[in-house]
């Protein structure tokens, strides 16, 4: 039976499906009451049915499942629904039902009769098979992935819209090919010899090719296969899923032309920075010669001024020089770190004396608290390394005569943190953010006790991250801010 459904859009089709058969008995088993599509199904007329006891609509063999349905119903006992048993027809025919309901009736707290409820057993198969066609069809249409159906010689027999569209082809010129009509010429041999290993042992895998569009383009794939059987479980064919890899090769390609850009970038840099530091060598070497009296004559002091200038100027272009050479080596991630066994407290006081050094000539202060004693495991080179610079940064930060800057060290077995706090900085608040800039000139203009220049803040916060670490600043009050550098440590057993 055919109902037509209406909608705004357009009207489709339905068929009611799975009509119960139900029929009622008495405590003796015989038939009560049932409905048509009972007595349709078994062949009689409903007056004919009534009086009959169930075991005549049963086949002999299924007796006993009968018999211990009746008794859990006579015991009070709850059937499990879903039991099966057979119906025997009028013309001697047996039909699978499906118990899927049972109701017993009360009359003065006795059970006087039981409503049972059969589903065709055949009807709910060929519905369940329908509902995985149904979805194997709509997975096999719809996917925007290609899929493509062949039989053991490679004969495409269907087909899904999305490799038809993808091959520039309609699926009406597909079917019927052989699939090295859509296989790049090169991968046409390959190919044909993972057909004949299919055919061979069954076994399917996934493999990378390259298909052919019609107008001659090519374009990688992966194929993916699955077997089809048949009712014997001889191999019919099999599905393949394909998925279009030109997406992925070409981020490889980018990759890799972004890589060897990287390359020329680090090497053309590494070597006009060497060149350039090369020249100014000699330069701020020189200036600082005659800026000293009784070495190479006494300069008046316009003169003197002019020099300090030029030294001055030569500094900080070493600087930014370094600055450009670290920013790179970080964003190349080409910081190493090399992991030991060191005393950080011995580590510290190896440190104090250039950093006190740097601060004496602008009479800064400079204390340490070191509440951390003892050996951990870590990068003591590159830990020195950035807490060296990091004090050097904060020195330039803060104003001469009247800072104060005190360095406390602690760990908890899992980190060590190093907390720098300066009284005086001539930073504002909402510019603290920018000393992390790649290139900043906050105060480049300082030489190191060893004649260096200092690492920038963002080379100090990058190798802090590059050995698991975290480098910050904070504004701890209207007058005071905070830098923290903590590392990742092990205590050795």
């Amino acid at each position: 039976m055919y109902t037509v459904m209406t909608s705004t859009k357009n009207p489709i089709s339905t068929r009611s499906t799975l009509e119960h058969m139900n029929f009622s008995i008495d405590v003796d088993n015989i038939i009560v009451d049932c409905n048509p599509k009972f007595f349709h199904t078994v062949g009689y007329d409903k007056d004919e049915i009534i009086g009959m006891s169930v075991f005549e609509h049963t086949p002999k063999s299924e007796h006993d499942i009968i018999h211990r349905i009746l008794e859990d119903w006579k015991s009070d006992q709850i059937s499990p629904n879903n039991r099966e048993f057979s119906l025997l027809t009028r013309d001697g025919k047996t039909l699978d039902v499906l118990v899927t309901d049972i109701e017993t009736v009360y009359s003065n707290e006795q059970q006087v009769q039981r409503r049972v409820v059969l589903l065709d057993r055949r009807e709910l198969t060929y519905l369940q098979e329908k509902v995985m066609l149904s979805k194997y069809e709509s997975l096999y249409e719809d996917s925007p992935d290609m899929y493509r159906t062949i039989n053991v010689n490679g004969i495409i027999i269907e087909c899904n819209q999305a490799y038809a569209q993808k091959l520039g082809y309609t699926k009406e010129e597909i079917v019927g090919k052989n699939l090295t009509e859509h296989t790049a010429k090169n991968d046409i041999t390959p190919m044909l010899i993972n057909m004949a290993q299919w055919r061979r042992d069954g076994a399917c895998h996934t493999i990378k090719a390259h298909l052919k569009k019609k107008n001659g383009d090519e374009f990688p794939v992966t194929i993916t296969p699955t077997n089809l059987y048949d009712d014997d479980g001889a191999v019919l064919g099999r599905n393949v899923v394909i998925q279009d890899m030109s997406e992925m090769e070409e981020q490889k390609v980018r990759l890799k032309e972004r890589q060897l850009i990287d390359q020329i970038k680090d090497e053309f840099l590494t070597g006009i920075t060497h060149e350039l530091k090369t020249h100014l060598t000699p330069i701020i070497g020189f200036s600082q010669i005659l800026t000293q009296p009784n070495i190479l004559g006494d300069l008046n002091k316009q003169q003197l001024d002019v020099v300090q200038t030029i030294s001055q100027n030569a500094i900080t272009l070493r600087q930014l020089l370094t600055s450009m050479l670290n920013v790179n080596k970080i964003e190349m991630e080409a910081i190493k770190s090399d992991y030991g066994e060191f005393d950080i407290g011995r580590t510290i006081e190896e440190i104090k004396s250039t950093v006190q050094q740097a601060a004496e000539k602008k009479s800064i202060s400079v204390t340490f608290d070191v509440q951390l004693q003892g050996m951990v495991v870590g990068d003591k080179h590159n830990t020195a390394l950035v807490l060296t610079h990091l004090l050097y940064n904060v020195i330039d930060l803060t104003l001469p005569d009247a800072g104060e800057i005190n360095v406390v060290v602690t760990g908890d077995g899992k980190f060590v943190r190093f907390e720098i706090i300066s009284n005086n900085v001539h930073v504002q608040t909402n510019e603290l953010g920018g000393v992390f800039d790649k290139i900043n000139q906050w105060s480049p203009n300082v030489i190191n006790p060893d004649g260096s220049t200092k690492l920038s803040l963002f080379a100090c916060k990058g190798i802090a991250e590059a050995m698991g670490g975290t480098l910050n600043v904070r504004s701890v009050d209207d007058e005071n801010i905070m830098f923290y550098f903590t590392i990742i440590h092990v205590s050795p057993s």
